[in-house]
């Protein structure tokens, strides 16, 4: 930590690991907290949960609150897992419920140090430690995998501008399949989850290494181009102007042959409907059958 005499540049991004000491304040809608570390310092950020003892690298910019001073504002966190015998012992106690520090020292005894990985492994281990229930086994399995893949997920995503509670909506919502979702298509978040847009999936989609000439990425903003004008009142684009906006929406030229394949596989899926030189969003398309055919009806009440 820098002397208190030393000049703040907010800019200068910095790392520093500590052990959460307090919870000073965690505000569960959006996952903002003020967070007292063991060496003293302020830390203030976004953490979907939260447990004192652990311990962390923080990636962030010191900053000067005008009523409380010096604080650490961090944008990335990184959960560090226990070594020692006595945080090992510490971490099983918090994540798993009915395990005391009696059973937990068990654990550590008959597994040793690298309990933690082989219990992820196989949580069939358990079965050598005396007093460990199957369903207790599950449970220490299941809050293992949560813990890892959230964390994971947190640091792989959050540097990109995305915030720690979309981080948990998406475990919430994938499980422990979120880290296969995120790396494989993240566009499919813009679909399946409310929220979620085109343009947030993007960021995802930087962050975990999707390029940018994807077939997934040209898919996805295609969808996001026709529902846009659909939101402008328009029922549908044609491909001239698709590969009009596209550029803009993708921040890069883009060739007709992949667009041309990107609606064909829309189509296929049955996410677009083509008619002549008119692409609709399907959502769209059925909303027009159906008005068209409530015109026609009213037409021919009053004929």
């Amino acid at each position: 930590m820098p002397s208190m005499a030393a000049k703040i540049d907010p800019e200068q991004q910095e790392k520093i690991t500590a052990k959460i000491e307090r919870v000073r304040f965690h505000n569960p809608d959006n996952s903002y907290c003020i967070l007292a570390l063991d060496n003293g310092v302020t830390a203030v950020g976004y953490m979907p949960s939260i447990r004192t003892g652990d311990e962390y690298e923080f990636t962030g910019t010191w900053k000067t609150h005008p009523k409380f001073g010096k604080q650490f504002a961090f944008t990335e966190h990184q959960m560090l897992m226990p070594s020692s015998r006595e945080g090992l012992i510490s971490y099983l106690c918090s994540v798993a419920t009915g395990i005391g520090p009696v059973k937990a020292g068990r654990i550590v005894e008959t597994l040793r140090d690298d309990c933690l990985d082989k219990i992820q492994a196989d949580p069939g281990v358990l079965a050598k430690v005396p007093g460990v229930t199957p369903e207790q086994a599950e449970e220490i399995h299941k809050a293992l995998t949560e813990n890892r893949v959230l964390a994971e997920l947190t640091a792989l995503i959050c540097g990109q501008g995305i915030t720690p509670r979309l981080a948990a909506k998406i475990y919430k919502q994938y499980g422990a399949e979120s880290l296969d979702v995120v790396k494989e298509n993240p566009y499919v978040l813009a679909d399946e989850m409310f929220g979620v847009g085109f343009k947030t999936a993007d960021k995802i989609a930087r962050a975990v290494g999707i390029p940018e000439d994807s077939p997934y990425r040209i898919k996805a903003a295609v969808k996001w181009l026709l529902n846009e004008a659909g939101n402008d009142g328009h029922c549908y684009l044609r491909p001239s102007e698709i590969m009009a906006r596209l550029p803009e929406a993708l921040g890069m030229r883009v060739e007709v042959a992949p667009v041309a394949a990107a609606v064909k596989a829309l189509q296929e899926r049955g996410e677009v409907v083509r008619e002549g030189d008119c692409i609709y969003y399907a959502k769209m398309y059925e909303a027009e059958k159906e008005l068209a055919g409530r015109v026609r009806g009213m037409v021919a009440g009053n004929g």
